[in-house]
């Protein structure tokens, strides 16, 4: 079995690829037309996938109220936050934007709190959060 890690990393790493497509794209057209894009692929595949499609709409329609609802806001906030990145990446650079954009474990670690209840810090946790703010405030001294 695969380590989750890898697959996080594995991700990491593909971002990094998307983040510079994105910086030559979005010289071009728009961050909404650039975030629209690659989104069009998932619509065309939905004929390969439509029965698992089909499956998970009526699980989450039977799920819990909360579970309904975070489904719905999941999908603006994924508009939302990838245009801003998107826009972020056209008025910088990839390097950068991305280097700020890194700061957002700390608000799902926030937002898991407030939203959820849940609680996963632990020392090391916080540790992190502290190092990646810390760079964070250096980068925008620098270059904000």
């Amino acid at each position: 079995m695969i380590a989750w890690w890898v697959y996080a990393v594995f991700g990491a790493l593909i971002w990094g690829i998307h983040y510079n497509l994105i910086a030559k794209a979005t010289s071009v057209a728009s961050s909404l037309t650039v975030y629209t894009l690659p989104n069009a692929v998932i619509l065309l595949s939905l004929p390969f996938w439509y029965k698992v499609l089909i499956s998970d709409i009526q699980a989450i329609m039977a799920a819990p109220l909360d579970v309904r609802l975070s489904t719905l806001f999941l999908m603006f906030t994924s508009i939302l936050g990838s245009v801003a990145v998107y826009k972020a990446i056209s008025m910088s650079n990839a390097t950068l934007a991305s280097l700020i954009e890194i700061t957002y474990p700390i608000f799902v670690t926030i937002f898991a709190i407030f939203m959820f209840q849940e609680n996963h810090l632990t020392l090391p946790v916080i540790f992190g959060g502290l190092l990646i703010m810390s760079g964070t405030g250096v980068i925008i001294y620098f270059h904000g």
